[in-house]
């Protein structure tokens, strides 16, 4: 029976249009009765609810009725539904009606889902939450041509891009007439923004296999290897990763609130395009900008995921003897003891070369993107100044979003130049952690285990051989990327933008 036709017999709200594929299970407590067919689980949707239940509480479907939460006052009977779909696990509310204290519920069900949403995010085993979310927006990884990218975000991207075109279009070709300098500059600074997020963008997405390889292997270690050292640090890169992409956004939609006036269309003076701008120039600017921000928290969750496997990869070797038994040949179980220590390095080592391997191979793809973000990053911080400089003395409030983007693209520039720092020093302490296994005490030379005594200290000297060798991330291999080179871009935009402030006072 289809949905228009239950309701036009019976004269029901349905939950969900789509409920040929959809789902509902009502069980009411005060009568204890099921109204679907006994034991079944999944009765594939005959039940509608008149009204839109408040949540009350939530779990996952198990085939067993959750124990129910305590009403609220004024509250004597509650509902338990059931909401899903064949393709997926369903999960069980206790809800309460609609039209029983509605301030109350309202704020109630507004907690179970604010207590629901953190469980989740805490809850994951890899740091790549707020990446792979991220990515069903404006991302480009996952994708392949048996998987191709969903049509209506390949239309979004294709509106930025072109819109981003047309803009070139109307700079470079279009007289912009009677303005003043800060709206000049300020189209010239939208411009080249959106044309670098497009660049860097599409740079990545050229690079999307290698970084899914290296985004989907860091995610299987970390779920192979869930534990209470990697938890700690999978919990703090996925809250920083939010709280990155949370300053870009406030940027966003600061920008779109107080920077209307640099549109570069508006050079062509047309009174439809004025009126069309006011819905496609901030939806263009946020997209662009989305764009932008999906590469750095790309980039800036999969940096420190590598950095936490050499972390604890160096701890491992640091404990390479620990549960190990005496060496030497008199003891019990020697032999054992060495084929045990043996097996440990040779773990430790094999993890060693494949974190190397993606380690280089994430270097190899991030050259021209640190390049570009290094000039992205250039342009915003420079420009920003300038124009909170101008818009001070004019005294317009627009000289808030100047300074708060020339604050955003200098901690996004920091950023890398920290990360890349760091992840250079934890390759580098591996040889530091093994040194420092005790192996002095541990590993003692005797005749028998002679061969073997010889063959691991040469595997300890091949790798802390091994880990004097950087990784080293480069800016188009013209630049060390590091936090030193970007300092010497932020003294730079200094000089340029005392330059600017000189020049046209």
């Amino acid at each position: 029976m289809e949905a228009t036709r239950w309701r036009a017999e019976e004269g029901e709200q349905v939950l969900w249009s789509r409920w040929s594929e959809e789902w509902v299970v009502l069980y009411d407590d005060s009568t204890m009765a099921w109204f679907t067919e006994p034991g079944r689980s999944s009765p594939a949707g005959k039940i509608l609810v008149k009204e839109a239940p408040e949540m009350l509480a939530i779990a996952h479907w198990t085939g067993q009725i959750p124990r129910r939460p305590p009403l609220p006052d004024g509250v004597s009977v509650s509902q338990l539904i059931a909401l899903g779909s064949r393709r997926k696990r369903s999960k069980v509310y206790w809800m309460i009606a609609k039209s029983e204290e509605e301030v109350s519920k309202m704020f109630r069900l507004l907690g179970v889902l604010l207590v629901n949403a953190f469980h989740w995010f805490c809850s994951h085993e890899h740091c790549f939450v707020v990446v792979l979310n991220f990515n069903r927006v404006i991302g480009f990884t996952g994708y392949t041509w048996d998987q191709p990218i969903p049509v209506v975000k390949a239309g979004l991207l294709i509106y930025a891009v072109l819109y981003e075109i047309i803009a070139i279009v109307a700079i470079a070709f279009f007289e912009p007439g009677p303005v003043s300098i800060d709206q000049r500059f300020g189209m010239i600074f939208v411009m080249n923004t959106g044309l670098m997020c497009v660049i860097i963008w599409v740079l990545l997405a050229m690079q999307r296999r290698e970084l899914d390889l290296v985004l989907n292997r860091l995610m299987e270690l970390q779920r192979q290897a869930v534990d209470d050292r990697r938890r700690q640090y999978i919990w703090r890169i996925n809250c920083f990763s939010l709280c990155i992409l949370v300053q870009n956004l406030v940027q966003i939609i600061i920008w779109n609130n107080a920077v209307d006036y640099s549109c570069p269309l508006q050079v062509f003076e047309s009174e439809l395009v004025d009126q069309l701008n006011v819905v496609c120039y901030p939806l263009a600017m946020t997209l662009l900008s989305l764009m932008f921000v999906y590469t750095i928290i790309l980039i800036s969750a999969i940096l420190p995921a590598l950095s936490v496997e050499f972390i604890l990869l160096g701890e491992d070797f640091q404990r390479i003897f620990d549960n190990v038994g005496p060496l030497f040949e008199t003891a019990r179980n020697a032999n054992s003891n060495w084929t045990k220590l043996e097996n440990n390095m040779k773990s430790c080592i094999r993890r060693h070369q494949e974190l190397l391997t993606l380690a280089e191979l994430f270097q190899r793809r991030l050259k021209l993107f640190f390049l570009f973000n290094l000039t992205v990053d250039f342009f915003l911080i420079t420009f920003s100044c300038f124009q909170f400089g101008i818009n001070r003395r004019s005294d317009s409030l627009r000289y808030m979003y100047s300074a708060f983007a020339a604050i955003t693209a200098t901690i996004n520039l920091l950023m890398f130049g920290k990360m890349c720092d760091q992840l250079e020093t934890y390759v580098s302490s591996i040889k530091l952690h093994l040194y420092s296994s005790n192996w002095v005490d541990r590993l003692v030379y005797s005749r028998t285990f002679a061969h073997r005594y010889k063959n691991f200290r040469k595997l300890m000297l091949i790798v802390m051989e091994r880990t004097e060798r950087k990784v080293g991330f480069t800016c188009g291999n013209f630049y060390a990327m590091s936090l030193t080179t970007c300092c010497s871009v932020l003294q730079f935009c200094y000089s340029v933008f005392t330059l600017l402030l000189s020049v046209f006072e």
